[in-house]
């Protein structure tokens, strides 16, 4: 016989997606704003602990993680209004700059989506009838996805016959290397995660261990879209903007006829790098956090009724 309470909780709700908290109540705890507030500190902190890479002007850091934990529990609305404000925070500290409206929206993005897939993956675990075989497609859409996407653009966007004026042999030789490297790099990656999720789905688990199962399919899911939205499909366009804004709307001319190579690879190169750290730190955090989470929420939103 199904419990009446956990087939109401089911039921798929607006208001509980959009907002896990009531939004008057969450702020009226103690708990929940000391939450927020480490979060916060902890974007700010992280952000300032990055690996440079001074000749690409790239940086490997676990910054959004926080933000995307944020965003993970407080919902996409929340999420939102706190990457507008870590990503304002960040920027002054970093003694303001030229602000570029492309790199400002990035983080508030990023608390978005975080919000709405961490809505749709708590609306798969309310289920009482919990099956993971749609969860599993749709992160495996996800991943081939990543996969097709990075190859095609280091195998094909990137034109190989781009001639290098006065260092053809010298730049023909890297660029042949360094794309392979990356190749391989990305092929590693995806093999390996498909290597976790089969041993994964092989063994028996019980409830507790669907939930995590899913938590890790969604929780790799966001890690991988940010990925694929800021570094391969809008990452060589921003570039291209923000040197065409700086430099009053002109954009260098080498920078069009090497940019993609100089930015993109080297991106992706430091991404295959990222991804799995940035996802495995969000998994677990997401793991620890749940339960001590839920009983907040439940605590508080005692007199919040679902739609």
């Amino acid at each position: 016989m199904i419990d009446q309470k956990e087939t109401k909780n089911s039921k798929f709700s607006v208001k509980k997606f959009f907002f896990p908290f009531s939004p008057i109540k969450s702020f009226r705890s103690v708990r929940l704003l000391f939450l927020m507030a480490i979060l916060l500190a902890l974007r700010i902190v992280l952000g300032l602990l990055t690996i440079r890479i001074a000749p690409f002007s790239l940086s490997i850091s676990i910054a959004w993680v926080p933000l995307m934990v944020l965003g993970w529990y407080f919902g996409p609305v929340v999420g939102l209004i706190f990457g507008i404000l870590t990503d304002t925070i960040s920027f002054l500290m970093a003694g303001g700059g030229i602000w570029f409206w492309m790199y400002a929206i990035q983080e508030p993005i990023v608390g978005l989506l975080s919000g709405l897939i961490a809505g749709w993956c708590r609306y798969r675990k309310n289920k009482e009838k919990i099956s993971i075989s749609l969860d599993i497609v749709l992160n495996q859409i996800i991943v081939i996805a990543f996969a097709v996407i990075s190859y095609v653009a280091l195998i094909v966007w990137l034109d190989p016959s781009i001639e290098f004026e006065g260092h053809e042999e010298e730049f023909e030789k890297f660029y042949q290397i360094y794309k392979w490297v990356v190749v391989g790099g990305i092929s590693l990656l995806v093999v390996v995660y498909e290597v976790l999720t089969v041993l994964t789905l092989t063994k028996k688990i019980g409830k507790a261990e669907h939930h995590t199962m899913i938590n890790f399919v969604y929780t790799s899911s966001l890690v991988i879209i940010t990925m694929l939205i800021f570094s391969v499909a809008l990452g060589p366009i921003t570039a291209v903007e923000y040197m065409k804004f700086i430099n009053g709307g002109i954009t260098p001319e080498p920078f069009l006829k090497y940019g993609s190579l100089f930015y993109l690879v080297p991106r992706v190169c430091v991404e295959a790098i990222k991804v799995p750290v940035e996802a495995s730190c969000l998994f677990g955090v997401v793991c620890l956090f749940d339960k001590k989470v839920i009983n907040i929420v439940n605590k508080i939103n005692n007199s919040w009724n679902l739609v």
